[in-house]
């Protein structure tokens, strides 16, 4: 009975045998929360003087009060301790953890010898572990919830990329820890709301003063956040000024293609910038000042091109050299290159390549006394007298040439196509009249002997249809007569010999109740 009373009156212990105690808590009740042992260190740095068991209690006590405050009561100095960044509530859970505390300092040197008092420290122990995983669990709650009010606020007073990921951070993280987000998804909604519509303006407002398309595609990264956000109706807020810096940023990398081309002019660059004027014009863009420099453009990339073209035609006048010359011209002028001031010189060498052109076939027609050459030359002196060309010399001595050759070239028409009566080379010939008779040439002859061929071509088809259609008495095979008849007489033939088949054909046929297209 003595030792047991003695057990239970617990006698002032020495600051050295305290401090000691709590350093070596961490062997003497394994497998606590590091937050005790810490705390066990804090405390110890606190003794000064021998205590009771109380007076220890009430100084473990004063150490929570001061870490919760931030600092030293006894100093008035600030705490810096991890022990004090705790939540508030925090400390109010680690007020439970006094009585474990003193117990395991004052049984330490009282020895208890009894299992029930040793057993009673033990479940204290386990009880502390159970205490501070609860105490954990709430510090992490609490610090979350600190940290989702403190980036709420943060984001509030400066709503910006940063501060908003900042929030949707700590938003997260409170989510997944299951902690109550009444009221604060709309928060978090609204504030997405304003830094998107804030981030829009500012980029619009960077991209007016500085368009590029590096600062544009961000642009476009956001307009892409915003759809996915569903929040579209930002966007057709500033749809307007979207597409005006949109236009901008066209109209500047336009801008910059030009200059590239001031030093060295390219064809297919310049192709390409006509494409993008043209296009950002649809958008009502003004670029008529960048038109004026691609046009600038165009002139120097093909003024010397035409100047080396225009002196090697002059000096070769060769149909090679001319026929580039013009492609050139034609290519620049398409682009608005103004050509005035070489254009004498130009229709000159287009002159001299037509009269050449024409002395080259009138030698052809000397040499050969070919029927074609005749013709090309007639059309060259055409077309050189339409240009301006002076062929009058040339065009002089077509008459001497015409009966020497045309006659004897439509005889030879003539003979060949009545050995071989045939549509094509009938054809042949009676355009070949026709071209005599364009030169003035008499050809009535001709044309007498043409009357036969025709009605020896074309009869035979139009008395076989007539034949089908008496066999067959309907309408379509008195049609297919009707156009038989028709071709022939566009061809020139005789066809009035056919008049009375057609008409007895037509009353049979009638009186069957066919009715025929007239």
């Amino acid at each position: 009975m003595t030792e047991t009373n003695e057990f239970h009156q617990e006698q002032p212990l020495s600051p050295e045998e305290i401090i000691d105690t709590l350093n070596k808590l961490e062997s003497n009740l394994p497998n606590l929360n590091d937050v005790i042992y810490e705390f066990a260190k804090y405390v110890a740095a606190n003794v000064n003087s021998e205590m009771s068991k109380d007076d220890f209690a009430d100084l473990t006590g004063k150490c929570i009060d001061d870490l919760q405050n931030g600092k030293n009561s006894q100093t008035g100095k600030q705490i810096d301790n991890v022990l004090a960044k705790f939540a508030p509530a925090a400390y109010n859970n680690l007020r439970l953890y006094i009585p474990v505390f003193a117990e395991a300092v004052f049984s330490e040197f009282t020895a208890p010898s009894s299992r029930t008092e040793i057993s009673r420290v033990n479940d204290i122990t386990a009880n502390a572990n159970h205490v501070m995983d609860l105490l954990d669990d709430l510090e992490s709650d609490e610090t979350l919830e600190t940290n989702l009010k403190e980036a709420l606020a943060e984001c509030e007073q400066d709503p910006n990329n940063t501060t908003f990921k900042r929030l949707i951070r700590a938003y997260n993280e409170a989510k997944n820890a299951g902690l109550d987000m009444t009221g604060v998804e709309l928060k978090v909604y609204s504030l997405q709301q304003n830094v998107l519509s804030r981030d829009l303006a500012k980029r619009i407002y960077h991209l007016r003063e500085n368009p590029n398309s590096k600062d544009f595609q961000k642009l476009a990264d956001v307009i892409k956040r915003l759809q996915n956000a569903g929040l579209e109706e930002i966007y057709y807020e500033y749809e307007e000024d979207i597409e005006e810096v949109k236009a901008l940023v066209l109209r500047k990398k336009i801008s910059n293609k030009i200059d590239q081309n001031k030093v060295k002019p390219s064809r297919h660059s310049l192709a390409y910038i006509e494409g993008q004027l043209a296009q950002v014009k649809k958008d009502n863009v003004y670029v008529d000042d960048l038109e004026d420099e691609v046009t600038v453009l165009y002139r120097n990339l093909f003024t010397p091109r035409i100047i080396a073209a225009l002196r090697a035609a002059e000096k070769t006048l060769n149909q090679l050299s001319v026929d580039f010359l013009m492609e050139q011209c034609q290519e620049a002028k398409r682009v608005g290159v103004d050509l005035t001031s070489i254009e004498k010189r130009i229709v000159h060498v287009q002159k001299g390549m037509l009269r050449m052109t024409a002395e080259k076939h009138l030698k052809d027609v000397e040499t050969e006394k070919s029927f074609v050459a005749l013709i090309s030359l007639i059309q060259i002196i055409k077309e050189a007298k339409e240009a301006g060309a002076d062929v009058i010399d040339i065009e002089e001595q077509i008459p001497r040439y015409r009966q020497e050759i045309v006659y004897p070239y439509i005889e030879t028409k003539l003979f060949e196509t009545q050995n071989d009566l045939n549509k094509p080379k009938l054809e042949a010939l009676q355009n070949t009249i026709e071209v005599a008779k364009e030169m003035g040439l008499d050809v009535r002859n001709f044309e007498k002997q043409v009357s036969p061929l025709l009605d020896a071509l074309y009869d035979p088809l139009i008395q076989e249809q007539i034949i089908i259609t008496r066999r067959q008495m309907d309408k379509n095979s008195f049609n297919d007569l009707k156009i038989a008849i028709k071709r022939a007489e566009i061809a020139g033939a005789n066809v009035s010999k056919f008049e009375n088949d057609v008409k007895k054909l037509q009353r049979r046929i009638e009186k069957k109740g066919l009715r025929l297209i007239k």
